[in-house]
């Protein structure tokens, strides 16, 4: 719930701080320092699995939650806080939300991030659990190998997230979500057939679908700045928030239902079960790229 209360006003400062030219890859680093803080969390469990009780692992990523919370006051010190909107663009909240589910460029990009969220939330739900039963016969000392490897996938999402961002300043915000979003699709049902491949060979795979994936998280916060109104932004984004987060809540209990169906029909160390389950995460996001063809159609930048 904090995490959550945080994000959108994040969002929503980098905004006012970012120039337009630069918006989208400052979206992306703020995006990117989001999955190193996956990454390194995961390390941290992966590296004290065998070292240590697990109870540790929780009180270190904890212990760095809280420092970066006191590196929280020091970095918003040097933001732009948002001036007050002018008496016009004043209103009140439930108007503000009226008029943001009216808003049909904004929605457009609502409902593609809520696909988007789908895939993107049951891949980092389940991508570890994914990679420790792959890497199920593995020597004892190597346990918490797929944990590691998850840990760097997330890695990968950095880059990804950086590179996404940059590229929607110089290519359109429309395209690069497009490209991205059929890439992450293509990966999405093919992942869960990768299951008896060599471990290494998942990791790589895992690792290129966790690229395409986030390549276009920061594209969407950016999109929506661009065509909603400054004083109405806040708004829009947690809108944005909760369409996105519900869905990305639903998808991981889909992906189990699915894996938990696949395992009885099929057997625990079949194929099959891991097919069902990630092609649960391609079928709910389905949707996106017709999402991202009405934004582009209806988006025109707001002033």
């Amino acid at each position: 719930m904090c995490a959550g209360a945080s994000y959108t006003p994040g969002l929503q400062l980098l905004a006012r701080n970012a120039e337009l030219a630069v918006r989208g890859r400052a979206m992306g680093l703020f995006l990117g320092a989001s999955s190193l803080g996956y990454a390194l969390s995961l390390a941290v469990v992966a590296a004290l699995a065998s070292l240590a009780h697990w109870r540790h692992g929780l009180i270190a990523a904890a212990l760095c939650t809280a420092v970066g919370a006191l590196l929280t006051v020091p970095a918003l010190r040097r933001m732009r806080l948002p001036a007050a909107p002018p008496p016009a663009a004043r209103e009140g909240t439930l108007r503000a939300l009226i008029e943001t589910v009216r808003d049909k460029p904004a929605m457009a990009g609502n409902w593609a991030y809520a696909f988007h969220c789908w895939e993107l939330m049951a891949l980092w739900a389940w991508l570890p659990a994914y990679l420790v039963a792959a890497s199920g016969d593995v020597p004892a000392a190597w346990k918490g190998a797929g944990i590691a490897l998850a840990a760097l996938a997330h890695l990968v999402s950095v880059f990804g997230s950086i590179a996404g961002g940059a590229a929607s300043d110089r290519w359109g915000r429309a395209r690069v979500m497009m490209v991205a979003t059929l890439a992450s699709l293509c990966m999405s049902f093919a992942f869960g057939w990768m299951w008896s491949w060599p471990l290494w060979l998942l990791a790589v795979a895992a690792a290129l679908y966790n690229l395409f994936a986030i390549a276009d998280s920061s594209v969407y916060s950016t999109a929506l700045a661009d065509v909603v109104a400054p004083h109405r932004l806040g708004v829009a984004y947690s809108v944005r928030s909760v369409m996105g987060f519900g869905a990305g809540a639903i998808s991981p209990w889909v992906f189990g239902l699915a894996l938990d169906w696949g395992q009885a029909r099929f057997g625990t160390g079949s194929t099959h079960g891991w097919v069902a389950a990630w092609t649960t995460v391609g079928l709910g996001a389905l949707l996106g790229p017709l999402m991202i063809a009405r934004f582009a159609r209806l988006a025109r930048p707001a002033r």
